[in-house]
Parts: C-alpha cells; structure tokens; sequence
C-alpha cells in the first residue's frame, strides 16, 4: 500500500513506554488491554472464533496478564463507540478491530492515543508504536518466491484463476520474484468453462521447460492442472501453490495434489508452539471447527503480538513464534508473517519435509 511516510522506530509511541516492565524475553503486556470485535452483526461470525483465540492464548499465559475487557464493534455506535469506551475504562492498549473499513476509522481517529493492534490491514498506515496484522495472501506471495529461490527455482511458470486473492497473492509474488533476481517466465489464467489448460499452458512456455509451477489457484482448478501435467511436457516441475488450494479441498480426490507445496499455519500441521491439538480445540469450541481453526489461531497470535508489542516496535530483529508463523514488524508497521510449509501426500496436507520454522518445543 502507498503510505505517506516510512514507520518510525524511534518516534515516541503512545503508551508504551507507560507499559509496567518488561521480561527477560520482551514480554511486556499492559495493565488493561481493550479488544475491539465485532461480537454481533454480521461480521460476528468472524469475530467470536478470533475472541477465542484471545482467550486461548490469554488463559495459557503463566505470567502477569492484563486486565482484558471486549467490546463490541458490531453494536450501535460501531468502532468509535468502543474506542471512546475502551478509553474511558482505563484501556493501555487497543487489539483490533478486524474489518479494513474499522481498522481505518481507528488509525484515522484524533481520538486514539493510545498503541494499538490492529487485525487487518487498511490504507491508514499504523502510527508510532501501533502495528496491523492479518492472514494476509500477500504474505503468502511473498513466502512462496523466497521458498523458490532458497531452491534455485529461479524460471518460473504462473497459473491462476479470477479470484481477489489469487490476484492479490500474485502480485506480490511477482514483485519478490522479480526484486530477487527470479523471472516469470509465462502466465495462465485458466477458464472455469475451458477444463483444457494444455494448449495455454504449452503456449505460455514458448518451449521452455520452467524450473517451477507456481499456482494460485482453487481445489477444483489445481486438481483439473495436475491431471493435465504429462500433455503439457511439466512432468517433475515443482509445484507451489498458496492456501488457496484449500478452497474446494476433497480429500477423496486431493490426491491428485500430492507433491504440491503450499504455506500453511504451522499450528494445522503439528508445530503447536504450546497449544492443543487442533482437533481437541475444535472438539470443544465449535467456533474453532473449520475455517473457523484458522481465525482462532489468528486470535492466538493477535494476543501474542499484545503481549509483544513493544520489542517489535524497538527492535527491527525482534520476531515472536506463533500459531499462524514467525512474526515481525516490517518498515511500515505491518505484521509480516513467515509461514511453516506442508505438502499433500495422499490427498492430505502434511508437514513439508524442510517446511517447518522452528523445532517445536512448545513455547512461543
């Protein structure tokens, strides 16, 4: 996103510098910590499985916890009805809110004075000593070229599809590739009427055998490309794809995926950074089942990042180990996340042989 000016470390940050002491390893959560959420209306289906995460995370804790109070962004009055609350309640520290239209009211508001955690990224940058965080396909993007070039695939092949996130996974993909030496060296756009991609696919290559297949593409689509791999002369090219591929996933049928690569939470695929078992989690909170595991690991993390927030802001190097990646603060106050890596074998999304982080021992 264009921003008007660079994050400034070294500005005076609203609040922090208020915070009580911090620990050994940088944890330093405030006193009394305001989540903003939209707990009815219609984004409330998004909001409770991030509130529970909060929770999660918040109850794991072994040492000082804030104070924590909720407050509803989806009542009457919206964002800046609970920020005027959160303020008036004593609140050091704001986390959320979560949709792109409330994270601009709170970093565009005279009235927030306080540092913030915003979950999701808008066009307001963050100011000093504030931060924004979301599952993000741009970060995907950008986690897919640098896996490429880590390998050596530098002559890349794209495949994709009209899709929001497809696009918005691509373009930073490009920009990465490209800003590290790599080349896309064609590009399809598959047609959901046209299930024959040979032609285009042999056409995009103008003869040239790529180093690797990166797709940005759905279930459907990626398992309609796998099939159609052998015809177009791409048998033994390395396939990368974003979790896109999960949209539409059937694991009767996803064995036609095996070998594809895609970034995943390292939480889904084992590496529980002291969490429980996905399944056991969702055993118990319906709002954690599903797509729902996603947004709650999001919730882990958006806690994490509270908690975290003062060593991210101070130190450039400062990373925290989370549910959803390794987290860190990037020149412009966005949160960027390193995601882990599985593999489907089997028709089942595993751990990627060299995809995972850090060795899990069950600390952040």
């Amino acid at each position: 996103l264009p921003l008007p000016r660079p994050y400034d470390r070294g500005a005076s940050a609203p609040g922090l510098d208020t915070l009580p002491p911090a620990e050994a390893d940088g944890y330093r959560p405030p006193e009394r910590l305001a989540v903003l959420l939209p707990l009815s209306g219609p984004l409330a289906a998004a909001g409770t499985p991030v509130r529970d995460g909060v929770l999660a995370g918040y109850y794991a804790e072994q040492r000082r916890r804030p104070e924590l109070r909720f407050y509803d962004t989806g009542a009457a009055g919206g964002v800046a009805e609970a920020l005027a609350k959160a303020s008036a309640d004593g609140a050091q520290m704001i986390l959320g809110p979560l949709s792109r239209d409330e994270v601009n009211a709170l970093f565009g508001s005279p009235q927030l004075v306080l540092p913030a955690v915003a979950l999701n990224r808008g066009t307001v940058p963050p100011p000093p000593g504030s931060a924004s965080f979301a599952l993000a396909p741009e970060d995907e993007g950008v986690a897919a070229a640098d896996r490429l070039l880590e390998r050596g695939l530098r002559r890349v092949l794209v495949v994709t599809q009209a899709d929001e996130n497809a696009r918005r996974a691509l373009a930073s993909f490009r920009e990465r590739l490209k800003e590290r030496g790599g080349v896309v060296v064609g590009e399809v756009t598959v047609d959901e009427n046209n299930p024959d991609y040979v032609p285009a696919l042999q056409q995009a290559m103008a003869g040239q055998r790529p180093e690797a297949l990166f797709l940005a593409l759905k279930a459907a689509q990626a398992r309609l490309l796998s099939s159609q791999v052998e015809p177009a002369g791409l048998v033994g090219v390395p396939r990368f794809a974003t979790s896109l591929i999960l949209s539409g996933a059937n694991l009767r049928m996803d064995v036609e995926l095996d070998g594809i690569e895609y970034p995943e939470l390292p939480w889904l695929i084992g590496l529980r950074g002291g969490l429980p078992d996905p399944d056991a989690i969702g055993g118990i909170l319906p709002s954690a089942q599903g797509g729902g595991a996603r947004l709650f690991a999001f919730g882990v993390d958006a806690w994490r990042l509270a908690g975290y927030l003062d060593q991210l802001v101070s130190d450039p190097g400062a990373q925290v180990r989370g549910a959803t990646g390794e987290l860190q603060l990037d020149p412009v106050g966005q949160v960027l996340r390193k995601p882990a890596w599985a593999v489907f074998s089997g028709g089942r999304p595993r751990p990627a042989p060299d995809g995972a982080l850090l060795p899990d021992a069950g600390t952040p």
